[in-house]
């Protein structure tokens, strides 16, 4: 097997993208293997998001720089999550020893102000050989009161480099994953009318365009519409009918400049049919 760095200089290349993406992406991938090995969390964390769209269903997606969780009620928190998410990166360094010697540093990260989730993160640094100090920085972000309304799927852990990793992780099923975006957006809008501004969510978009081209024939297509309106009761948010979800306020944020996370999509997806 080639080195490391001659790897991921390929796959670097390849994708057209930075050192630190790269090196982020590869750091995402033992993480998520060394959570998926941990007892005591691999039945509490179920994996989440955009990273999850790449790392349990695509393959070849968006990079991301984090890791989304939500956990289940019966969780430890605190000093003793901590605990465990660096028993996890201890054994990510050592599932990873045989293809690389990574050496990961976990250090908690405290929210400014109290996250509406009860969210807990935590800042992960990587060190490759070529590195002087840790220095690639990835988090992982785990909700604490996200309600989970359906039965978590078991995936395998996509990850390339030349490498594979053995170890299964529990991940939201895609209607799930569909619903959480849609309410995403409609929150996205709220946020904007009370505060005039909020981040951009034009990726949200996108993921559910890519899942329902690239999963149409699996999607249980009738049970989305419950889910979204049950996560919309949770979180509080209003939805009246489908033209909530191109609101001219919305659209017109996403594409002001420095928000338009949709130009890249463009280059990629020239035929898109918006």
């Amino acid at each position: 097997m080639k080195p490391i760095r001659k790897r991921l200089e390929k796959a670097r290349r390849d994708a057209g993208l930075s050192w630190e993406i790269i090196e982020k992406d590869y750091i995402l991938s033992w993480v998520l293997a060394g959570i998926a090995a941990n007892a005591k969390l691999q039945g509490e964390l179920i994996f989440k998001g955009g990273t999850a769209l790449k790392k349990c269903y695509f393959g070849n997606y968006r990079f991301s720089e984090d890791l989304d969780f939500t956990a289940k009620e019966e969780i430890a928190r605190g000093d003793l999550l901590e605990k465990e998410i660096k028993k996890s990166c201890k054994i990510a360094t050592n599932l990873v020893q045989k293809f690389s010697p990574l050496e990961l540093k976990v250090e908690r990260y405290r929210e400014k102000e109290s996250h509406p989730g009860a969210q807990e993160a935590f800042n992960i640094r990587g060190k490759f050989p070529w590195h002087r100090d840790f220095l690639p920085k990835v988090m992982v972000e785990i909700t604490m009161e996200e309600p989970i309304q359906i039965e978590p799927v078991k995936r395998s852990i996509l990850h390339g480099y030349e490498e594979e990793i053995f170890q299964e992780i529990n991940v939201y099923s895609l209607e799930e994953i569909i619903a959480e975006k849609m309410r995403a957006i409609l929150q996205h809008f709220k946020k904007l009318e009370e505060r005039g501004w909020a981040r951009s969510r034009a990726r949200d978009y996108y993921d559910i365009w890519r899942i329902l081209n690239g999963y149409s024939n699996a999607l249980r297509m009738e049970i989305i519409s419950p889910l979204f309106l049950e996560k919309c009761k949770v979180k509080k948010v209003e939805f009246t009918n489908p033209g909530d979800f191109f609101n001219n306020i919305l659209l017109d944020y996403i594409s002001k400049p420095g928000n338009n996370g949709w130009v890249l999509w463009f280059r990629v997806y020239p035929h898109l049919n918006w």
